[in-house]
């Protein structure tokens, strides 16, 4: 069917970036949310797409909800980071 490609969502590339940020490996992940390896692989290769009980388990694991996820917004520790910087810079140029 032509419309079933466009349905799916694309968050392959969101996980990688997470995992990366967040310095997992995969086998970390894995081991922590018992999704297998290979089926965590194949999400974030955009082969196959993530239950909505593996999504949890991942929004667990990154300390974010599941629209965080399939939206792009997770905050991660570097991302944190950065805002609290800016936070404490125009703080300290407001005062």
């Amino acid at each position: 069917m032509v419309g079933d490609d466009m349905d799916k969502i694309k968050i392959g590339k969101t996980l990688k970036f997470i995992r990366m940020e967040f310095e997992y490996k995969q086998e970390y992940i894995a081991k922590m949310t018992g999704i297998p390896r290979s089926t965590y692989a194949h999400y974030e290769q955009d082969i196959s797409e993530p239950t909505l009980n593996n999504l949890i388990k991942l929004a667990n694991l990154y300390n974010c909800t599941i629209d965080d996820i399939v939206n792009d917004t997770v905050q991660t520790p570097r991302t944190k980071n950065v805002e609290n910087v800016e936070k404490e810079t125009s703080k300290k140029v407001s005062t």
